[in-house]
């Protein structure tokens, strides 16, 4: 059968492929996911999207996945987002999370940023905020 044969750079060493982000959005409101979604897609960069609605599912994710973007909504159904930011950082520290959240309350802005979010993003979303993070996220 036929074998994958390894690219090589000019002094004949393999080059390694890119591979595409991977990222989560955990977001319980559907219009929100699918905005995102919308724009992830259209942003011109290899990705792979896996949404939840509820943090339990999330945290079944992260458990099974190594993400390298999370968008994660401070309001679930089930649980506070920010535990699954600390979850997803116990697992996997290099992983960019973003918070979103309607609320702009001090006392969770200061608990996103001890636990080490990105940025804490203020509904309603504009798309030029999640466009220049996937620009972003290429220079990684």
């Amino acid at each position: 059968m036929g074998r994958k044969i390894a690219k090589m750079d000019s002094g004949g060493m393999p080059v390694k492929e890119p591979r595409p982000l991977n990222i989560l959005i955990l977001d319980d409101d559907k219009s929100i996911v699918m905005m995102m979604e919308s724009i992830l897609r259209r942003s011109n960069k290899d990705c792979h999207i896996s949404i939840a609605r509820h943090g339990s599912v999330a945290f079944d994710l992260i458990n099974n996945d190594q993400f390298d973007i999370a968008f994660i909504d401070i309001w679930l159904p089930d649980m506070n987002g920010l535990d699954v930011v600390a979850r997803i950082k116990e697992l996997n520290p290099e992983t960019d999370c973003f918070v979103i959240s309607s609320q702009n309350d001090k006392s969770y802005i200061n608990k996103a940023r001890m636990l080490g979010v990105e940025q804490y993003i203020l509904k309603p979303l504009r798309n030029e905020q999640i466009r220049n993070i996937m620009d972003s996220a290429v220079t990684h």
